[in-house]
């Protein structure tokens, strides 16, 4: 047996050779995964699509207007939540990970302040506007839901699963495998 000299410096016997093993797995991985996600988004939609046949008629007239209302408030104060900060911090971590732990700080800090004044911002508006009062019960359990999904764009952009498929099934809550 002779040993081969690498980058690292000795390697161990038979290190050259590649095994059916070692090219399968991540392209098994990969067709797994996939399914996965194909399965996970097949549920997803199959679930909206049943929330879209029963909410109307749960609610009635009424309440499905002041959910969508409510809706619509907290997705307009929502957008702004982030302001790309998951974005620049996935590259600035990828630059330089040793100060992973500043930028995701201080990253969460901007997003749970600015959450927080958008999330007073959609109540103060149903106030100030009039809306009925199931209204502002409904902005500030989804406004919650805003809060939680602008934190989750910022960890999620920071987590490295090792392995698995990671599915986002619904605002903010994500499934790994």
């Amino acid at each position: 047996m002779t040993r081969q000299a690498g980058a690292a410096g000795v390697l161990p016997p038979d290190s050259t050779h590649v095994t059916a093993r070692s090219l399968v797995d991540p392209i098994a991985s990969i067709v797994r995964n996939s399914i996965v996600l194909m399965a996970a988004r097949v549920v997803s939609a199959a679930m909206g699509l049943a929330l879209l046949a029963l909410l109307p008629r749960l609610l009635g007239d009424a309440g499905y207007g002041q959910l969508h209302l409510a809706l619509s408030l907290v997705l307009m104060f929502g957008v702004t939540i982030d302001l790309g900060i998951a974005q620049v911090l996935v590259r600035a971590v990828a630059r330089e990970h040793a100060l992973a732990r500043v930028y995701t700080r201080r990253g969460v800090t901007v997003t749970l302040a600015l959450g927080a004044v958008l999330y007073v911002c959609s109540l103060g508006l149903v106030r100030v506007v009039g809306y009925p009062a199931r209204t502002d019960l409904l902005v500030a359990i989804l406004g919650i839901g805003m809060l939680l999904d602008g934190m989750a764009q910022i960890l999620s952009g920071l987590s490295r699963p090792t392995s698995g498929c990671t599915c986002r099934l619904w605002q903010g809550s994500s499934v790994t495998w």
